[in-house]
Order: structure tokens, then sequence, then C-alpha cells
């Protein structure tokens, strides 16, 4: 039995985990529980399923272990829990944008009508120990370090509660429904600096405390796709001393990332330009078939027509 179910873990998750063996896998079926060891994550999947911005790629992405445990008596009320120990992610920007054409959706895996499973992995809460994400660029570079990191459902007010059924609001009139979440870490140590040599000793320091980020998601019932979402972010500190030399830093590194966006705004509008050219041009072709086959059908009848009056004349 265990073995039946590593290799359906394997056949799920060899999209996102490279190399995944059964060795990495511990697996207790009575208890629900789960455990992966020494993982590296696809980036270009993660890409895919994230939704990243194409001026960004992600160059590498680690997790010393993930432990997941699932409620299978309590699935409509309680959470799925998944740990994850020793997060890595480097990111970079991309001096030429990626191609937006291969990006799916990012509504899957969970299209088609909304229902227990998309219910289910809405709900799952995720605790992170150790995150750590790095940012590098032609002209600066910078680091994130949160100790921890939570991500829980919670109640429309945004206090957490002990059901998921009060973390969900459903309008079957409108055919959509409303979902709550919270991010929560306690501090965040944030470093940026200049990647030009001419400018030593400008590297930015910023230390957040008790950060909270609310997430309100309206999803259609219909197929599962994100309608529209909102995020709201509350910290109590925020704490920074800049002298001139950082501050210029600063506003280099926000010019550079401005002309990136820019670039990446430029080319969805071309790619949607595009798609809705090929629209019109594929509604007008249909009309020159139509008029050939009328022109046979017309040819057909005449010779039937002359085929029966010689029969007629022999006769």
């Amino acid at each position: 039995m265990a073995s039946l179910i590593k290799h359906q873990i394997i056949k799920r998750l060899s999209k996102f985990v490279k190399n995944l063996s059964a060795n990495q896998i511990n697996i207790s079926t009575i208890k629900g529980e789960g455990e992966l060891s020494s993982i590296n994550l696809d980036e270009r999947a993660l890409e895919d399923v994230t939704e990243l911005p194409t001026w960004l790629k992600i160059k590498k992405a680690t997790c010393g272990r993930a432990f997941i445990k699932i409620p299978w008596a309590n699935l409509k009320t309680l959470p799925i829990q998944l740990s994850l120990d020793d997060v890595i992610i480097e990111i970079e920007t991309c001096e030429k944008l990626r191609d937006l054409q291969n990006l799916s959706s990012g509504n899957d895996p969970s299209m088609g009508k909304y229902g227990f499973t998309n219910r289910a992995i809405d709900g799952i809460s995720l605790t992170i120990s150790s995150l750590t994400f790095t940012i590098k660029s032609q002209g600066f570079k910078a680091s994130v370090f949160l100790p921890t990191l939570d991500i829980y459902s919670t109640a429309p007010n945004g206090q957490k509660v002990d059901t998921l059924t009060l973390t969900r609001l459903r309008n079957t009139t409108k055919g959509h429904i409303l979902l709550f979440k919270e991010i929560f870490w306690p501090n965040a140590r944030i470093e940026a600096s200049s990647t030009d040599n001419n400018s030593p000793g400008t590297s930015i320091r910023f230390i957040v405390n008790s950060c909270r980020m609310r997430i309100s998601m309206k999803k259609n019932l219909q197929d599962s796709t994100m309608i529209t979402s909102r995020v709201m972010i509350h910290f109590d500190d925020l704490l920074s001393v800049l002298n001139d030399a950082q501050l210029k830093s600063a506003l280099n590194t926000y010019k550079e990332i401005i002309e990136l966006m820019d670039r990446a705004s430029e080319q969805r509008k071309r790619i949607v330009e595009d798609k809705f050219t090929a629209r019109r041009s594929c509604t007008t072709t249909p009309t020159t078939p139509t008029t050939q086959t009328t022109t046979t059908t017309t040819t057909t009848n005449t010779t039937t027509t002359t085929t029966t009056k010689t029969k007629t004349t022999t006769t």
C-alpha cells in the first residue's frame, strides 16, 4: 500500500521536483502523514504556477524538508498542514524577457466546477522555517531572510477560527466564492546593495517587525478561476537608516525595476493584440469555403438533370 501511494506521489510531484525518488519519501497512511527530504524544485514549473513576472526568472529553488499532515476524517472542517524547512530561492532579473506564449492561465490543477478538492487545496495551512530570498540584477542585489512564515485561512474579519467553513463566503446567485487568507511573519531582515564597484559601502538594510498580509480572493464557481483579489499589508515597525550614497543606490534600483516592469507590460500588450488579430482573421476566413460548396452543389444538380433527360430520350 505504501509503495503504491509513493508511486502516485512521484507521479504528481515529478513536474515540480527534480529527480524525485521513493527513497526521499516517508509516509504513514494511518496517521495521514508524509515527509520529503532534500528537494530540488523545478524552476520553470515554479515560474509557471506562481505566474512570475516575465522580467524575473528563478535560478534555484531548494527545500531541506517538507512535512504534510492530512486530517482524513475531518477534511471538510480542518486544514491540510504543510511544513517546509530551510527554503532557499534565488531569483534574477532578465535582460531579455521570458516568453509569454508558453505560460498557462495559472488556475490549474483545479479547473472545473469549484468542489471538495478545491476547498481542500485552498484551505491548506503552510508554515515555513528559515526562508531566504535572493534577487540579483546587473545593477543591484538584494536578500530577504524570514526566520518563520505562516499562511493560514481566516474569517472575513481576519480572525483565526477553528473550522474552515467560517473562512469562505459562497454566493450561488452571482456564481462566486470569497476566500480569506493571512500571511504572518514576526520579523524579517532585508538587505540591498548596488553591484557598481565604484559605489562601495552603499548597502541598504531594513528590519520589519510583526508583519501581516491579508488576502481576499474571489473565485468563479463554474470553472474555479480567479476573478479578483485584494491584498492589505500591515506591519508594526520598519527600521532603517539611510545616508546619501544609500539613498542614491535605492533610487537607481527603483529605476531599474520600473524599466523592467514597463518592458514586461509592453510585452503583455503585444501578446494580447496578436491574439485579438488572430481571432479576427479566423472569423473572416470561412466565407470562401462556403461559396465553393454552393458552386459544387449547383454543378451536381445540373449534371443530374442532364442525365435524366438523356434516359428519357433513349426510352
